[in-house]
């Protein structure tokens, strides 16, 4: 595909985007996105997402605005012509930053002109204002060229209401696992218009201006903890204390966009606390630390805390039920270990951790079929009669599912086991991290109220 028509849709791409989108629901196993109906309707679209996660960010926003979208994405991944191409195809530019060298920088220019034309034609584009993806989840200084690009295309349309830079905040339960939750959060559009006088006057001025509204607004779209200091205690936090900080706002939802919002409103709180009471802080933060060092030296998780003991008249049936289906989780590994060790196995040589989400979606989207159709190749010639063939064929990704839910569930249940028999023989360690979780969950209701 020529780069000068990237936002012209063809039939390889609209099945590719459908099988990528039934592939993401699988890898996901929750996927909430909140305030799609501010995004404009038949106006040129700037989406300006937080960037944490690698390509898994674009496919988020993908996937949930419902519209085809024009990414831009660093330079270095477009240096091979074959994946140049294929990126090409995937309706991805790149964009040359510093770093790929001060010659590359001119390449920009065209770049930027063609993303000016997918504007004009009243289309969409993505770009993350961050420019680069961070493990944090922290809203970093924002890069000038979107800007750039969002007043040069409203320079064709004039005063006209045109050109919306829509902030969109991202959020994963975990950046890297399988089967685990991710929610977006689209927020109010700002219209380039508002600042296309100042921009003929003075654009440097403009670019600065636009720029700051916009980090301004994205930080209401995103969890955007800015405090280095205690990062990790209010990070921890939000696991810890999410229920209790729903109930003193009354949410009584459980849903991604309910923990946001108390999240959102705990990390506002403990950041004026560390402004107006380093003390209360400090002491809070102490307390954190050692629960969180407490419990994942026991290699527990926090929510096991939230019951003082399980019951053995739960456990004994639960275990029983899980030992009668053990042989079909059994079948279910058995037949999909390969294609689902391989992915990790790469993912080693990523020292980025947030590349590794997208090696294990990507290698998953080919390699599962591939390995599936081989499976079923070899049942065909070797089994008979023909329907055992094709149960065969579907009983492969029911059980792989199966299998990964029933691994989670069996490392739940022996954290139960632990917890309970460690309860019942009144472990001095196990006892001591439930005093000091009750003692911040209390410190916490102090600080909240206050």
């Amino acid at each position: 595909m020529s780069k000068k028509n990237i936002d012209k849709l063809t039939v390889g791409y609209v099945l590719l985007k459908i099988y990528e989108v039934f592939c993401s629901r699988i890898f996901y196993r929750k996927i909430q996105a909140v305030n799609k109906h501010l995004i404009p309707k038949g106006k040129p679209i700037i989406f300006a997402p937080n960037h944490q996660n690698a390509v898994m960010d674009a496919l988020a926003v993908l996937n949930t605005c419902g519209t085809p979208v024009v990414f831009l994405a660093r330079a270095d991944a477009f240096r091979r012509p074959f994946v140049e191409r294929m990126l090409n195809f995937l309706q991805m530019l790149p964009v040359y930053r510093q770093r790929d060298g001060t010659g590359e920088l001119a390449k920009n220019e065209e770049i930027f002109d063609i993303t000016v034309g997918v504007l004009t034609h009243r289309n969409v584009l993505c770009l993350f204002p961050e420019g680069s993806h961070s493990n944090k989840r922290k809203l970093r200084p924002l890069v000038k060229g979107m800007f750039r690009i969002a007043f040069r295309a409203q320079e064709f349309f004039g005063e006209e209401d045109a050109v919306q830079i829509v902030p969109v905040g991202i959020d994963y339960e975990k950046y890297t696992n399988f089967r685990t939750k991710i929610f977006l959060n689209f927020g109010k559009p700002i219209p380039v218009s508002e600042y296309f006088m100042s921009y003929q006057e003075e654009s440097a001025r403009a670019i600065n201006t636009l720029r700051q509204r916009l980090f301004d607004e994205l930080k209401q779209y995103m969890i955007d903890i800015q405090c280095d200091e205690y990062y990790d205690v209010i990070f921890s936090l939000r696991t810890i204390y999410n229920r209790s900080m729903r109930s003193h706002l009354n949410i009584t939802e459980k849903d991604l966009y309910s923990r946001f919002r108390a999240d959102k409103e705990m990390i506002r709180i403990l950041e004026e606390t560390e402004q107006n009471d380093q003390e209360k802080m400090k002491s809070l933060a102490d307390m954190v630390r050692k629960y969180t060092e407490g419990v994942e030296k026991f290699g527990f998780r926090d929510w096991l805390f939230n019951r003082n003991s399980y019951s053995f008249l739960m456990l004994i049936p639960f275990s029983l039920a899980m030992l009668v289906i053990l042989p079909l989780f059994v079948y279910g590994l058995l037949f999909n270990i390969i294609p689902y060790r391989l992915p990790l196995l790469l993912c080693k040589k990523f020292k980025d951790p947030q590349f590794h989400s997208t090696v294990k979606f990507v290698l998953g989207m080919f390699l599962f079929p591939v390995y599936y159709l081989i499976l079923f190749i070899l049942a065909w010639i070797f089994t008979s009669p023909g329907w055992i063939k094709w149960i065969f064929l579907v009983s492969l990704p029911l059980t792989g599912l199966f299998a990964h839910t029933y691994y989670i569930w069996w490392k739940k249940l022996r954290s139960m086991w632990r917890y309970s028999l460690m309860t019942m023989v009144k472990n001095d360690q196990l006892q001591n991290m439930k005093v000091l979780r009750k003692d911040i969950l209390k410190y916490m209701d102090e600080i909240v109220v206050t």
